[in-house]
């Protein structure tokens, strides 16, 4: 049953003219290698513009750690400052807390207003608060296991500076230790809020972006100020700021956290718009990780020059299908299937008893001649084998 199967297809195959079969398997093959030639094209293009999108988002994260390494630097330039002058040494060794509210609550306020100073206070060693200024009638409250920032500070008796939690949520810090007359008092801390270099960025680097930070130090923070409102939980972190809540918590829903300091790069889509985002450990001044940095950003030039690329890579490989097609289908009708319709043609007349039908074969060096001379010796052999009447 399957040899006539195979048999009928085999007919059915050689009823097609090889002017048609022949051009028909080379169009083919030349579209196959046009689908790879495209494929690879393709995804070249696409790793390149992944790539680009990479270092445009790895540029994007460099300068939002470059603005919070500028105010951490601003922080402790203040706090060294501050922790300079006689005034405040001499108020702070006679423990005067109501005349450092007095002296300093105009200035708090308008570092507040003109510069977005989030926290100014002061410790007594290791980490005992002695006066806050955004805060002034807590103190004496013991810091030392939750505020490492101000412990280094009086233990080394050295400045320390960058981000880090305390009871009144994450704030880059600056902090120095004070001194009168080579007696070490304590430390004093300048802190700033995160959230206007949020802003900041949203509009000047045309990005979103958005902060988690690890859900023990959350609680930490909430259990000392019941007004914090800690409680979008993912992956072990916690949602604490960002330009868009809607957009930052989709993207952290998508993410795997892991255990990692490098940044992971990746892609999503939300409310059908592509956006490349990087996920990077949020860092603490003592170089540990206690949190991610989320960032995302549209890349519509980049997308539609990709989309541009693909489609005049189409167009181009289509024209040159039909060029290569059509120059394939004239060479091989020119330089051989014509030549074999003539021949055929000839072979009737030679049937038809004209020996010189095949002559202007013969001379032929290709395959033609080749074919032309062996039917005429087998036309010439018939004829002598032929018995005579």
């Amino acid at each position: 049953m399957l040899s006539c199967f195979f048999k009928k297809e085999s007919q059915r195959s050689c009823a097609i003219p090889l002017r048609v079969k022949a051009p028909a398997i080379v169009v083919i093959l030349m579209a196959i290698c046009s689908s790879l030639d495209f494929s690879l094209f393709w995804y070249q293009q696409k790793q390149a513009v992944n790539q680009e999108k990479q270092d445009a988002l790895r540029t994007t994260l460099k300068q939002v750690e470059f603005q919070m390494s500028l105010i951490s630097t601003f922080a402790a330039a203040q706090s060294d400052l501050v922790s300079l002058l006689p005034s405040i040494q001499n108020a702070f060794q006679r423990q005067d807390r109501e005349w450092i509210k007095t002296e300093l609550a105009a200035f708090f306020k308008r570092q507040k207003e003109s510069y977005n100073l989030e926290l100014f206070q002061m410790h007594t060693p290791p980490a005992t608060s002695f006066f806050r200024a955004h805060k002034p009638e807590t103190f004496g409250d013991d810091l030392s296991q939750a505020r490492m920032m101000v412990v280094a500070t009086n233990k080394f008796k050295t400045t320390q500076k960058g981000l880090e939690m305390g009871r009144a949520g994450l704030a880059i810090r600056g902090v120095s230790p004070i001194f009168s007359q080579a007696n070490h008092l304590g430390s004093l801390e300048f802190g700033y809020n995160l959230k206007p270099i949020i802003d900041n960025v949203k509009n000047t680097l045309g990005i979103h972006l958005g902060i988690y930070i690890d859900e023990k130090l959350g609680a930490a923070v909430k259990e000392f100020d019941q007004n914090k409102n800690y409680s979008d939980y993912v992956g072990g972190y916690i949602y604490l700021d960002s330009t868009d809540k809607n957009i930052i918590q989709k993207v952290a829903a998508s993410s795997t956290f892991q255990d990692t300091l490098e940044p992971q790069f990746g892609s999503i889509a939300i409310e059908k718009i592509e956006y490349g985002k990087v996920m990077a450990p949020l860092i603490d001044y003592s170089g540990a990780k206690i949190g991610f940095i989320f960032i995302i950003k549209k890349f519509d030039q980049l997308d539609a020059n990709f989309s541009k690329n693909i489609i005049w890579k189409c167009i181009s490989l289509l024209l040159q299908l039909i060029v290569l097609a059509g120059v394939a289908i004239t060479v091989y009708n020119g330089t051989l299937v014509s030549p074999l319709i003539h021949l055929t043609r000839k072979c009737v007349l030679l049937h038809e008893k004209d020996d010189s039908a095949l002559n202007e074969f013969k001379e032929r060096k290709d395959e033609i001649g080749i074919l032309a001379n062996t039917i005429s010796n087998l036309s010439l052999t018939k004829k002598n084998n032929k018995p005579k009447p």
